[in-house]
């Protein structure tokens, strides 16, 4: 199915949180292709800038926590990203592994649905940021599949000022409020709340005035099942065994 399907789908959307994060070292390309073998309907994932503009997907600014490799990739061009090792923290099994760019991942999952996070920074950098993504997108020819989301609701303003009709998400913490203005301002096509703060009362109104709700992040049985009850539209989780066994989840 192509995004606008999975937006509109009635059964729960299974979306795949930094890919298979459980059984591979996050962000890469193992994780996402196992998570298209296990099932996921949507992978998301994170894009930012590095220091020469390059595209990569990682969540953190920084290197610390998933490379072998020290220091802010703002900093960094590409072929120095690309020096440290992004596998080997998770299992010695994907030592090797490399950070990846928007490209390959584009590339190598050439028929799968992405909810690309953007990473944003200052406002110059997140203007670049913006066009470099969405040229990205149509060098791939990829916009059919693809919904932009963001914590930076002034990011997802830029992406809608150049593109009228590509999807896009807010991603927010707590509440909106008033709760549909940046909806309806951004014509947006979904809306992300945190699952610890996920409000059953919102989710019928969001879905009743057309726009999914995604929530994040599930990372237990619990959680899933307090997602079931909301009646959300999809569910964004680091582990997809739970696609297995959400019958006996809830």
């Amino acid at each position: 199915m192509n995004i606008q399907e999975w937006l509109q789908a009635d059964d729960l959307v299974w979306i795949a949180h930094r890919g298979a994060k459980s059984e591979c070292p996050e962000n890469t390309l193992p994780a996402f292709t196992r998570a298209v073998a296990m099932g996921a309907d949507m992978i998301e994932l994170d894009v930012r800038s590095a220091g020469d503009g390059s595209l990569i997907v990682l969540h953190d600014a920084t290197l610390e926590r998933t490379t072998n490799g020290q220091g802010a990739v703002s900093d960094m061009t590409l072929a120095q990203i690309r020096q440290y090792d992004a596998g080997a923290w998770f299992d010695q099994r994907f030592q090797g592994t490399v950070i990846p760019t928007l490209d390959e991942v584009l590339v190598t999952l050439p028929h799968t649905c992405l909810n690309i996070e953007l990473k944003t920074g200052p406002a110059e950098r997140t203007h670049a940021l913006v066009r470099s993504v969405l040229g990205c997108i149509y060098r791939h020819g990829a916009a059919g599949r693809v919904l932009l989301s963001s914590f930076d609701h002034t990011a997802l303003a830029a992406v809608r000022s150049l593109d009228p009709t590509i999807a896009l998400g807010a991603l927010f913490v707590g509440r909106l409020w008033p709760p549909f203005d940046l909806a309806e301002t951004l014509r947006l096509d979904s809306l992300h709340p945190d699952v610890e703060h996920l409000d059953p009362q919102f989710v019928a109104q969001a879905k009743a005035q057309g726009y999914a709700v995604f929530a994040w992040t599930v990372r237990s049985k619990k959680a899933l099942s307090l997602c079931l009850q909301a009646g959300v539209s999809g569910v964004i989780l680091d582990d997809l065994t739970y696609k297995e066994t959400a019958s006996s989840s809830v």
